[in-house]
């Protein structure tokens, strides 16, 4: 799926739902799957796309506590929705709490990550960006290099990064 590019902000109505912004109609179906998300977003799959996601939980051994409980996490908030004439679907309760919502916080940040929406509460969006900015550089330089390799190599032995910051 090529995926829209960049973030929409939106507002929930009264009764907590979301109006899908036009771009993701093309590539998002009537039906969706929400569940949570790692940092505190609320994320949306395709149903092919939460086919693939549910059959990598279902290959856990949830002998492993660990494991039953990331299984636990995704399944026993996930739902599916769908869209109605408006384009629009209901946020649950349940992800709302998850995802920083209260009665009066109704900004959403919704865009396409590749294989699924992310959907977060405007304030906590802005806060994880501003706590990751600093992080961004790094890892950037991590993976990309400063050294023209793309992080794909290891310098030669003896090979000194760059001083400075690199910008």
């Amino acid at each position: 799926m090529a995926e829209p590019l960049g973030a929409f902000t939106r507002k929930l109505d009264q009764n907590a739902r979301l109006a899908l912004p036009d771009v993701f109609l093309e590539d998002y179906p009537r039906k969706i799957i929400l569940c949570p998300g790692y940092d505190r977003e609320i994320r949306g799959y395709t149903p092919k796309e939460w086919e693939k996601f549910d059959r990598q939980l279902a290959e856990l051994d949830k002998r492993d506590p660990d494991n039953a409980d990331f299984v636990r996490f995704f399944r026993s908030m996930a739902h599916t929705v769908k869209l109605d004439g408006n384009d629009r679907f209901k946020l649950s309760e349940a992800l709302m709490t998850w995802a920083g919502f209260d009665g009066n916080k109704r900004e959403v940040v919704v865009f396409d990550s590749g294989e699924y929406l992310e959907i977060w509460e405007s304030n906590t969006w802005n806060e994880y960006i501003a706590a990751k900015s600093a992080e961004i550089k790094a890892l950037a330089r991590r993976k990309f290099g400063t050294d023209g390799n793309h992080g794909d190599e290891q310098p030669a032995a003896g090979a000194t990064a760059p001083a400075g910051d690199g910008d």
